[in-house]
């Protein structure tokens, strides 16, 4: 279940929140340090989340295979093998859950790094958002990157779910003529180069 804070947790935690997500996080969040006095935020063992198992799923329930693992590994909820043909096949694949995500909060679905070394495996839209109003099943849309053929089987672990803490864009947006100056300017797609 998760904790409703107090009105001086809520403000600190809205103070920690746009410090992170400023132009200048590392500055901001050294001011928030100073003006509480260097004092900690309490360190909690995670975020209450409800799933959902559907009657399809396969294996063990998802758990971190290491203590300082971050992604929950999600496996295939399929009954036969699925393969994924040459370059560039693209499966979605079903795996037995759903979730609702805690408000403030997105689910990114990423690729697992043994997949994508080994057999160029990897996620397709990676991350992928789970949003916190979805309530269907997570799916996972996998593309073969590699040179051969691959299979999944069932209950494979297939990709892994990380749980993100974000920020919505106030809205309505701000719409303004120009933009603020920076030294990169409009320099993207390579432009600094490679070494």
């Amino acid at each position: 279940m998760i904790k409703k804070m107090k009105k001086d947790e809520k403000e600190r935690y809205d103070s920690l929140m746009d410090a992170a997500f400023s132009d200048d996080p590392v500055e901001q969040m050294s001011s928030f340090i100073d003006s509480h006095d260097g004092e900690l935020v309490e360190e909690t063992s995670g975020v209450s989340v409800k799933f959902k198992v559907l009657d399809h799923y396969k294996g063990d329930l998802p758990v971190y295979e290491t203590d300082g693992a971050v992604g929950l590994d999600l496996r295939a909820a399929i009954d036969t093998d699925v393969g994924l043909g040459g370059v560039g096949a693209v499966g979605v694949i079903p795996t037995g859950l759903c979730v609702a995500v805690p408000e403030g909060y997105e689910l990114q679905i990423r690729p697992r790094s043994g997949l994508a070394a080994k057999n160029g495996i990897t996620v397709l839209n990676a991350p992928g958002t789970i949003d916190q109003d979805y309530r269907g099943e997570i799916m996972v849309i996998l593309c073969n990157a590699g040179g051969r053929r691959f299979t999944i089987t069932p209950s494979m672990r297939i990709a892994q779910m990380v749980l993100v803490p974000v920020k919505k864009i106030k809205m309505p947006l701000e719409i303004v003529d120009k933009l603020p100056q920076s030294d990169r300017g409009e320099d993207g797609l390579g432009s600094t180069g490679t070494s």
